[in-house]
C-alpha cells in the first residue's frame, strides 16, 4: 500500500509547483497549505500510528509547504546566470535536507520533483520527462519510492485547465479523508 500511494507525490507536487505559478499571493497560498498541513496532523497520526501525537513522522502536506518555500526562492532569483542557479540549487537541497529531519512522509521528494517541475514550467514535455527522472532519482533513495514515477501518468493528462471545485474544498479533502479512514478502520475493528 505504501509503494501505490506514492503515485500521489507526483501529482501534489505538480498541483503546487502549478498553483505557485499562477497564485495571486504566494504568502496566502502558502498560509492555506500551512493550515492544511496542521490540520491533516492529528488524522495522519490517527492512521499512522492510532494515537493524536506521534513525533516519528508528520504528514507530506508539509513537504509541500517547504516545496513553496523553495519555489520561492526560485521566483526571487530567475536569472539564468550561475550565481542564482547555486542559490536556487542550495535551497532546493535544503528544503529536501529540512523534511528528512523533521521526518516529513514523502517531503524530501515532494521538494525535489516540485522544483524539478517548476524549473521546466514552460515546456510541459520536458517539465515531464524531467519531473518523472526526479521520480526515479527519488526512487533510488527508497524502494517504497518505486510507484512515484507512474503518477505522471496522471500529470501528463493535465490539459491545463483550472477546474470547477471550491478550493477549500481541496484544502480540507486530504484531512476528511484522513479522518474517514482511521474511523473506517475503528468501526471495522
Amino acid at each position: 500500500l505504501m509503494t501505490l500511494e506514492t503515485c500521489a507525490v507526483p501529482i501534489f507536487a505538480f498541483l503546487t509547483s502549478n498553483g505557485m505559478q499562477h497564485t495571486g499571493s504566494v504568502k496566502n497560498y502558502l498560509l492555506r497549505v500551512l493550515g492544511t498541513a496542521v490540520l491533516a496532523e492529528i488524522p495522519y497520526n490517527l492512521v499512522g500510528a492510532d494515537r493524536i501525537l506521534d513525533w516519528g513522522s508528520r504528514n507530506p502536506v508539509f513537504g509541500l509547504v517547504f516545496a513553496m518555500i523553495a519555489i520561492n526562492f526560485c521566483m526571487e532569483y530567475p536569472e539564468k546566470n550561475l550565481k542564482h542557479r547555486l542559490i536556487r540549487i542550495f535551497v532546493t537541497v535544503c528544503s529536501a535536507i529540512w523534511c528528512g529531519m523533521l521526518r516529513i512522509a514523502y517531503g524530501g521528494a515532494l521538494v525535489i520533483i516540485a522544483c524539478v517541475l517548476w524549473a521546466f514550467r514552460a515546456k510541459p514535455s520536458y517539465r515531464n520527462l524531467a519531473g518523472a527522472a526526479a521520480s526515479v532519482a527519488c526512487s533510488l533513495s527508497s524502494m517504497f519510492f518505486v510507484a512515484a514515477p507512474m503518477g505522471f501518468m496522471a500529470v501528463m493528462l493535465h490539459n491545463g485547465e483550472e477546474g470547477d471545485a471550491n478550493r477549500y474544498v481541496n484544502y480540507l479533502a486530504y484531512p476528511a479523508i484522513l479522518l474517514a479512514v482511521f474511523l473506517t478502520g475503528k468501526f471495522l475493528m
